[in-house]
């Protein structure tokens, strides 16, 4: 523990929980005309975006209806092939050659496929962008927000299936929908299509010790599960339905994509020296508070994005779209913090998060790898003690294995975002000079990319992480497939004919398929290697900047880079990156320090700098910290 020297105050009066005092007369903030109305949305949350996406689930339950209705109609040749009965060139599709690898990979991942790149990755788009705007959205509305359902929100890195549950208690409906079909298409759907369909091989049930003539193939197909996966499809649509409704009738709450340090820092900017003055109230969080004491402090104040009467610096008035706080005076009330808060916590876990400590990565790869390994190794006893009977077909196996694949992926999917959160922080902690203001503090954040965004627009890191996810993604398509031939092969290893190999598993053909998989599993598991090798679990900040509350404490007393963005509260992304590429300045995370009253004092944050300024690189396990804010 180490001793804090606070900085002189006029502070004077203090909050008491027990009486409800009128400490200072509101003043009267506009929320927007019609013409000015800060409603910015990115195209995924177009009702031109969603509603195609809603048509495509109707869509495919029009197709398994079709095929359905053919399966039914081909019946008579697939029996005929069941039954063993001599037949030449049938032309059912479901009734191939053994050795006829386009039709196995066809009906095995072709399904599956289409369902990731059609459905899934523009679902998890619309998610992550309805996620990282609500709390813009909760402090643009009438009540304002409060530090647990607007400034405390961390909808973005949290686990994808704790997300409608969290959404639910706060009442934020648009979140519960999003997340709940993205859930729904990315776990509950490649479960149940890829059990749809399975594959009977001749040469293990029907046409078992068969010496001459073709060996055929039979597609099979569960009603059961193919009812489930329409009724599936069907909330999907219907919920897609209700969420364009709903975004298309409220407003986002920002004038532009609130992306990155910059973004926070223009709706803090033009706040400054008014009478609704945030920064005075937030300025008495020390700078390298603990996320729990951030909340602690802020609990009870209700804060907005309002349209607030500020004064430029060459002497203009003017109006700026700032954030404020709207049921006490930031002039004059004090935070309760206890002497005992103001101390360096050096909790790891705050600095990093859970997504971002080795724990948690090698709790996922657990998930993918001793998860499948256990299944498929149990799959191949069954088949070779018990044989092909109706007990012994991996169906329901090959779901659950399916199932262990995408629960691990939402899992990777939360360690991805924390990745490209916390990227642009560790790029500023560094002590090499930066590219400048506006690719530090607005375009580094890629997080609002999705995964195809990302993989395309978000830098090498950025395209890093996303390619972790596609492989993920990879490994739903193709993994559970294996499973079945790794069922069919335990059960020829003990069949009593000599044939010990069968169609696709003959040769090249199931050696390349094996070292396919193998593969996809190494390049996932080195993906774990690089982010443990790379650094990217070390603590190098004092508290995990995911909130809106972190990155306003940490960015209150940067006076020179919030003095860059100061009048570009309301104008649009492109106006705004033009007048940030004539700044010739850059950032640095770490110590900085300002005076107050002629005493200086150092703060942790991001704040410009430039030859001469002072900066220290901050050093997560220092204590002996005195004379801070």
């Amino acid at each position: 523990m180490f001793t804090i020297h606070s900085p002189p105050t006029s502070l004077s009066i203090m909050k008491n929980p027990q009486v409800t005092v009128r400490i200072w007369s509101r003043p009267e903030f506009s929320r927007s005309s019609s013409s000015d109305a800060p409603n910015w949305k990115p195209f995924r949350l177009s009702p031109f975006f969603i509603l195609p996406i809603s048509l495509l689930h109707v869509l495919c339950i029009i197709g398994i209806q079709l095929i359905a209705k053919k399966y039914t109609n081909d019946q008579a040749q697939i029996t005929l092939v069941q039954a063993n009965t001599t037949l030449s060139n049938p032309d059912s599709i479901f009734i191939f050659s053994e050795s006829n690898l386009s039709s196995y990979l066809s009906w095995q991942y072709l399904p599956v496929s289409l369902l990731t790149l059609l459905l899934v990755l523009p679902w998890e788009g619309v998610d992550v962008s309805v996620r990282r705007l609500e709390p813009f959205r909760q402090l643009s509305s009438a009540s304002g927000g409060d530090v647990d359902n607007a400034l405390g929100l961390d909808y973005v890195g949290m686990l994808g299936y704790l997300v409608p549950l969290a959404a639910m208690r706060r009442g934020h409906w648009a979140v519960v929908v999003s997340s709940s079909v993205y859930i729904l298409s990315a776990t509950v759907l490649p479960v149940l299509v890829g059990g749809i369909w399975g594959v009977q091989w001749g040469s293990l049930t029907f046409s078992a010790g068969k010496t001459e003539g073709d060996r055929w193939a039979a597609v099979t197909m569960s009603g059961g599960i193919a009812t489930a996966a329409q009724v599936c499809h069907g909330v999907a649509a219907g919920a897609g339905l209700v969420l364009a409704g709903m975004l298309w009738g409220r407003r986002t709450g920002v004038y532009r994509d609130p992306k990155g340090m910059g973004g926070i820092a223009g709706l803090i900017s033009d706040i400054a020296g008014t009478e609704s003055d945030t920064l005075r109230l937030v300025r008495q969080i020390p700078s390298f508070a603990h996320s729990d004491v951030v909340r602690h402090a802020l609990r009870g104040i209700t804060f907005g994005l309002r349209h607030v009467p500020v004064m430029h610096p060459d002497g203009r008035s003017g109006t700026a779209y700032q954030l404020v706080a709207l049921n006490v005076d930031p002039a004059r009330y004090v935070l309760p913090i206890v002497p005992g808060q103001r101390v360096f916590a050096q909790d790891r876990m705050d600095a990093t998060g859970f997504w971002l400590t080795k724990r948690a990565l090698l709790l996922t790869e657990c998930i993918f790898w001793l998860g499948q390994a256990a299944i498929t190794v149990a799959v191949y006893k069954v088949a070779t003690f018990a044989g092909a009977g109706e007990g012994a077909k991996p169906t329901v196996a090959k779901m659950v294995f399916t199932l262990t694949i995408t629960i691990g992926g939402m899992m990777w999917q939360s360690i991805q975002r924390e990745v490209q959160v916390f990227e642009p922080w560790r790029r500023l902690a560094r002590r090499e000079r930066g590219p400048g203001l506006k690719r530090e503090t607005v375009d580094s954040d890629t997080v609002g990319l999705g995964v195809l965004g990302s993989a395309v627009l978000g830098g090498l890191v950025g395209a890093w992480s996303a390619f972790s996810m596609v492989m993920v993604y990879v490994a739903t398509i193709f993994l559970p497939p294996l499973l079945e031939l790794a069922y069919s092969a335990g059960y020829i290893t003990n069949s009593p004919f000599p044939t010990k190999e069968f169609g696709v598993m003959a040769g090249s053909t199931a050696l390349g398929l094996a070292v396919t998989g193998v593969v996809v599993h190494l390049v996932i598991f080195l993906d774990m290697v690089f982010l443990i090798w790379s650094g990217r679990t070390r603590a190098f900040l004092p508290r995990r900047p995911t909130t809106l509350a972190s990155h306003v404490v940490y960015l209150c007393r940067s006076e020179r880079l919030l003095g860059s963005f100061r009048g570009m509260s309301m104008v649009s992304g492109t106006e705004m990156g033009y007048r940030l590429q004539k700044v010739e300045r850059w950032c640095r995370f770490g110590w900085f320090q300002t005076f107050i009253g002629g005493v200086g004092w150092c703060f942790v944050g991001v704040e410009e700098c430039s030859a001469g300024q002072g900066w220290w690189e901050f050093e997560f396990a220092r204590r002996e910290l005195v004379g801070v804010l």
